[in-house]
């Protein structure tokens, strides 16, 4: 357990697990015996003073939301889709008996929508979720090479890899920092001469909540040294929250960690990139997505010296944000030679962005990007029943 009068905050937590409590459990917590001190009034008035209500008149429970209150279940797909079709057949019926009064055209009826939104791009409301990975399946190159055993720099995509990196045995966030993480950018160190970690950064009432809320709601978590780290880590990962306070708990531990000489760290803190072993500073950037931003720490690591580079990510975004960019860095930069480190276990592979590009060609890759968003990505909706592959086989039949 903590010391909670060390502690600073001002949410309410849980003294043994530090979890943070629900803004409606905090609401019921403050509000809790004004509520209670005006319905004592109110009753005193009515049954006491006015004598307009019996004393033997239930008294109506309060649901306020409590510490144990139980979560919410949510409707299962299928009781949607038949709540759906039975407004359907409500509506169709309506419709097709006021047509036949009103002696209408039936052709002119069955071409205008029953639906708010379009079913072939809505699924009852909500984006329709096209599987993104289909789409490297098909840009795999049989002639890709081996990857060189050293890179002048790698680049990590740090949300996905406090995701991938295994919890076993540790205790507390700074276990985790010191144990796990650290010596997971040492290992990197190893075969190559600078290391860059990328955090996606979560800005108020972004485009971007709606793909985070597809994702479940986990157990919010105070992140600090001394806290426990929770015993769910996919579950505590899918508050941005948490996310939040961990990618700027682990900045601040590398910042203070010892490297060997000679090594570069470059690793993003909100706007700012903090670094070590190097004089060499980057710009401030206000990108949301580390997609984004693994790009502009690519071209600075091109822009100073690097040939060979790897990307570690589990995201389809950014191999194809790579792609569609990499003719522009080649102009720049003709030496460069760029690898992705993708996927984890079994599904894991190296992806040379080289080989995937010159198989393409200029044309098809510097519109990769507007391919896949058409196609279908986190915040644009895919076509019912037409995905990445028929897609890409219907699009690649056109020469370049």
């Amino acid at each position: 357990m903590s010391n909670p009068f060390l502690d600073d905050t001002p949410e309410l937590v849980v003294l043994d697990t530090q979890n943070v409590v629900n803004e409606s459990v905090v609401s019921t917590v403050r509000t809790v015996e004004s509520i209670g001190r005006d319905q004592y009034n109110m009753y005193h008035k009515s049954v006491i003073v006015e004598r307009t209500r019996s004393i033997h008149d239930p008294i109506k429970k309060n649901s306020l939301p409590l510490f144990r209150s139980p979560t919410p279940k949510t409707r299962s797909k299928q009781a949607g889709q038949i709540s759906m079709l039975k407004s359907d057949v409500e509506l169709f019926s309506r419709l097709y008996i006021a047509m036949q009064h009103r002696k209408g055209d039936m052709n002119t009826f069955f071409k205008h929508e029953n639906h708010p939104y379009p079913p072939s791009l809505s699924d009852r409301g909500k984006l329709r979720q096209g599987k993104k990975s289909d789409l490297l399946s098909v840009l795999i190159q049989e002639t890709q090479t081996e990857p060189p055993v050293l890179f002048d720099v790698k680049i990590l995509d740090g949300a996905a890899v406090v995701h991938f990196l295994s919890t076993t045995g540790i205790t507390t966030f700074n276990d985790y920092a010191s144990s796990v993480f650290i010596p997971y950018i040492m290992k990197n160190l190893d075969s190559s001469k600078r290391v860059d970690v990328v955090w996606d950064t979560y800005i108020v009432n972004s485009i971007k909540e709606s793909v985070r809320e597809r994702r479940g709601k986990g157990t919010r978590r105070k992140v600090n040294g001394r806290n426990k780290v929770p015993s769910n880590w996919p579950d505590f990962l899918r508050d941005s929250t948490n996310k939040q306070e961990l990618f700027n708990f682990l900045s601040n531990k590398v910042a203070l960690a010892d490297f060997p000489d000679g090594k570069e760290i470059f690793i993003t803190s909100g706007n700012a990139v903090i670094t070590q072993g190097t004089n060499h500073s980057m710009q401030l950037c206000d990108h949301e997505e580390g997609d984004t931003r693994i790009l502009l720490h690519l071209q600075d690591a091109l822009a100073t010296g690097s040939t060979t580079c790897l990307v570690r990510t589990v995201d389809t975004d950014v191999v194809v944000i790579i792609i569609g960019k990499f003719h522009s860095l080649l102009t720049k930069h003709p030496a460069a030679d760029i690898w992705i480190a993708f996927g984890t276990g079994k599904n894991f592979s190296y992806k040379h962005i080289n080989a995937i590009c010159q198989a393409l060609a200029k044309e098809k890759s510097m519109s990769l990007p507007i391919f896949h968003c058409f196609t279908g990505c986190d915040t644009t909706s895919a076509f019912f029943g037409k995905g990445k592959k028929s897609a890409w086989e219907t699009w690649n039949a056109y020469p370049s």
